[in-house]
């Protein structure tokens, strides 16, 4: 993705981001947007570190991401 679009996407106040720290260092992050009263939400991108991967930490975002969205 662009710098651009990456920037312009995070700043934009509809998303939220999540960070994932990991050894005192940000490891991951994710950023997304709830649509009120709609059974759905958008993620703009995921991303974690590539020693981090397989670590299940993609699925605790999303897990994550669903419960801040009122999503089950």
């Amino acid at each position: 993705m662009p710098k651009y679009y990456i920037s312009k996407v995070v700043f934009d106040g509809r998303h939220e981001s999540i960070l994932i720290e990991g050894d005192s260092k940000i490891i991951g992050g994710a950023c997304f947007r709830c649509f009120e009263g709609k059974p759905f939400a958008e993620l703009v991108f995921l991303a974690i570190s590539h020693s981090y991967r397989d670590l299940g930490l993609g699925s605790k975002v999303i897990d994550s991401l669903k419960g801040n969205c009122g999503q089950t």
